[in-house]
């Protein structure tokens, strides 16, 4: 049959060539799979089978066939077929897929199970349905395989004296050397080795066989085990960074296939790495009968050499509408004549076990013709898989650090070393969790020297501070000022704010230095904050029921309200002894649990991966034990808010007291309101939590210090107790005055 072009409604290259296996396709539909063979098996090289450049639309009508064209890159590829397979776009029919995309397309390709024959599934090369099939379901058929093999010009290694190709990455180094010293005199665009280095899926590919040469392992073992990060590693990427602008030119660190190749086939390169499709690409030109085909070299004694495995296979699309016609064409694609037609014309190597790698297939041997059997069979280790067993659906994000890392080496953007150890925690987070990370992928987060410098500081002069208060408060209880504010409640409520204060410096230590200072700080606190807030509600619950009594007698005097010391002490007791109670719960509920833990924290540079590997050690309480402290404490500010607004104006209470206590009450309030959201947003960051903790502490105590006891030492310090008692018995009599008038006018403060 001879081929026509078709109309440009098909997606397809510009090629009448390409519109001839596209007229097939319409064979497959129209007149039976048996015509489409005979039509690919006979036309020759201008009709190009379908490859991984398509995939195959169904749609109804008289024409029911289109090729849609693929982006040039795997990766485009896989974004492009993968976002068509989830839309189940029910047009896609027939797709070519990489092995390593079997994983994540499982979900959306027929199972070829329940729609081939026995005898049509048993046709494939046992070694390759590991590749094809999912949870026991045959997701697709192997189209045609692959491996990476060493291209060199037999004529350039005789010209210089070389016997055969190397054996030894050492050996193609020096080859590759010797002759571009050589030829670049009268080719300067002429290097020793052309290869992959673009960050895509071709450079993993490379880098998979430079490590397996090396004897680092193969990226990621069978048993899962992240392998490449070592000497025989480090040394693998070390050379591979020394090719570029040695033996390699600078633009292969962004080569694809076609570009290397491309290279290669200009005569600019001795030495060259690619697919057995190259052998197809060879046939007519200048070179033919001029390259040979090796095995790619190994790192000598004690190492073998490998070539990473390709493949594509063909599958059908599960929200396909004409599943029958889908069918038919994966058959032809599959079918013998096929297999045969696309490993003479293009060098793709057959599936079948029949012809598996072209066994059976090649023409004798002949010095001026490289082919596939001129290295088969293969030693049966050469072949290195790549891991998309062990990752499955993960294989392409995990690909990517693989050949990100190796391509930011070859552009000169960082060591091999932190390559190395960048790629390894990043796929072991990816496959194995954060915590199992090894310890050079962790970067520990530690509070900075000035933070805990400063929280030190400003502890240590706001608790003076308070001391200093405790002891003028003692030192002046006989005054009437002090006297009238009930010095009982003054050192109950600066002492309980000295504890808080201290728990400062406990907080401040590294937790892994002294693992009980979590529970000292939590002790510290819950003990300072319930004195401290315990005596400030005993106290407004007092002025609260002075209010009261004011209230019930008509305004006119005061109820006599007592709370006596030893109350004041019994009340106290009893609320820190359900403190403590409510603390040894706390602690029973942690049980065994350190309290001490790693934590992983975001990263302020939100576009690099040490999200993943950075860390702090801080105190990991139990949830339901932090959550009762936290509700306990709240409910004491609630309680002494709510006592704050309902007594903060009472005229006759001497020097203005109730309205200091409410200031100091509100200042509570506020600065927690704000503290526990804040806190909660900076989560993250050690340093920052730790000032605003410390800094939240200082506030409250100091500012309780201030609204309640400023005015108190001002009077002190410039009124005599007679004064202070002259001035207390006018207001006594004025105020008495203003309520029998009806007026209750508070004079201003002293």
């Amino acid at each position: 049959m001879n081929a026509v072009c078709l109309p440009a409604r098909v997606i397809t290259p510009s090629t009448c060539g390409a519109a001839a296996w596209m007229l097939a396709f319409v064979l497959v539909a129209l007149a039976g799979t048996s015509a489409a063979i005979a039509n690919w098996s006979t036309c020759g090289k201008p009709c190009e089978t379908p490859s991984s450049a398509v995939y195959v639309q169904l749609t109804p009508g008289d024409n029911p066939i289109r090729l849609v064209a693929l982006p040039p890159t795997s990766d485009d590829k896989y974004s492009m077929l993968f976002n068509a397979l989830t839309n189940a776009d029910p047009t896609l029919a027939v797709l070519f897929a990489d092995f390593i995309w079997a994983g994540a397309f499982a979900p959306y390709l027929l199972d070829l199970n329940l729609a081939l024959t026995q005898d049509e599934l048993n046709v494939v090369a046992p070694r390759l349905l590991q590749f094809t099939t999912i949870n026991g379901a045959r997701i697709a058929d192997p189209y045609y395989v692959n491996a990476g093999f060493l291209y060199y010009r037999k004529d350039l290694l005789a010209k210089y004296g070389f016997t055969g190709p190397p054996s030894t990455w050492d050996e193609l180094e020096h080859q590759a050397a010797v002759i571009m010293a050589n030829e670049t005199t009268t080719n300067p665009n002429f290097w020793g080795y052309s290869w992959q280095g673009s960050a895509y899926e071709g450079l993993t590919c490379n880098a998979l066989e430079l490590f397996a040469s090396h004897g680092a392992g193969t990226i990621v073992d069978a048993d899962g085990h992240v392998s490449f990060n070592n000497a025989a590693g480090l040394k693998a990427l070390t050379r591979m960074q020394r090719w570029i602008g040695w033996i390699s030119s600078p633009a292969c660190a962004g080569y694809i296939e076609p570009d290397s190749e491309a290279d290669f086939l200009a005569g600019n390169s001795v030495f060259h790495r690619n697919w057995p499709a190259t052998l197809g690409t060879l046939q007519g030109t200048p070179l033919q009968h001029l390259v040979g085909i090796a095995l790619l070299p190994n790192d000598g004694p004690g190492t073998r050499s490998h070539g990473t495995l390709g493949g594509w296979m063909v599958g059908i699309n599960k929200a396909v509408a004409m599943r029958g016609m889908a069918v038919d064409i994966l058959l032809a694609l599959v079918s013998p004549k096929t297999q045969v037609a696309n490993f003479r014309n293009f060098g793709r190597l057959p599936t079948r076990s029949d012809m598996y790698f072209g066994s059976g297939l090649c023409q004798p041997f002949n010095l001026s013709h490289a082919q596939i059997c001129d290295v088969t069979p293969l030693p049966d280790d050469y072949i290195v898989n790549r891991f998309s067993a062990q990752t499955t659906s993960n294989y392409v994000k995990a690909s990517s650090f693989v050949y990100k890392a190796v391509n930011d080496v070859l552009v000169g953007r960082m060591s091999p070393q932190d390559a190395l150890n960048q790629a390894e925690c990043l796929m072991v987070a990816l496959l194995h969790g954060r915590d199992a990370l090894p310890g050079h992928c962790l970067f520990e987060v530690r509070v900075a020297n000035w933070a805990t410098s400063l929280v030190t500081a400003i502890t240590s002069v706001s608790i003076v501070i308070v001391v200093l208060c405790i002891v003028a408060v003692m030192v002046q209880a006989a005054h009437p000022v002090m006297k009238a504010a009930s010095p009982s409640f003054c050192v109950a409520i600066l002492t309980g704010g000295a504890i808080l204060l201290s728990s400062n410096y406990a907080a401040a230590v590294y937790p892994p230095s002294w693992p009980g200072s979590c529970w000292v700080s939590a002790w510290l606190f819950a003990v300072g904050f319930a004195l401290m807030m315990g005596a400030l509600i005993f106290k407004h619950w007092r002025v609260y029921r002075i209010f009261r009594s004011t209230s019930s007698i008509g305004g006119t005097g005061f109820r006599v309200v007592k709370l006596t010391n030893v109350m004041l002490a019994r009340y106290l007791s009893i609320m820190l002894a359900s403190v403590a109670a409510a603390m040894v719960v706390w602690m029973a509920l942690q049980g065994s649990a350190p309290v001490s833990a790693r934590v992983f924290v975001p990263s302020p540079c939100a576009a690099t991966d040490q999200d993943l590997r950075q860390f702090s050690f801080v105190c990991a309480y139990n949830a339901p034990g932090l959550w009762l402290l936290g509700v306990g404490s709240l409910a004491l500010v609630a309680t002494a808010t709510v006592l704050a607004i309902r007594s903060r104006h009472i005229a006759m209470l001497m020097y203005n007291e109730s309205a200091h206590m409410a200031v100091c009450t509100y200042n509570i309030m506020l600065v927690t309101t704000l503290t526990i959201p804040v806190m909660a947003l900076t989560s993250g960051n050690a340093t920052t939590l730790l000032v605003i903790r410390a800094v939240a502490t200082v506030i409250v105590v100091l500012g309780s210090v201030v609204s309640l006891f400023a005015q108190k030492f001002w009077i002190i310090a410039f009124y005599s107790p007679e004064d202070v008692d002259r001035l207390a018995k006018q207001r006594a009599r004025r105020d008495t005055f203003n309520t029998n008038m009806g007026k209750v006018q508070p004079l201003p403060p002293l």
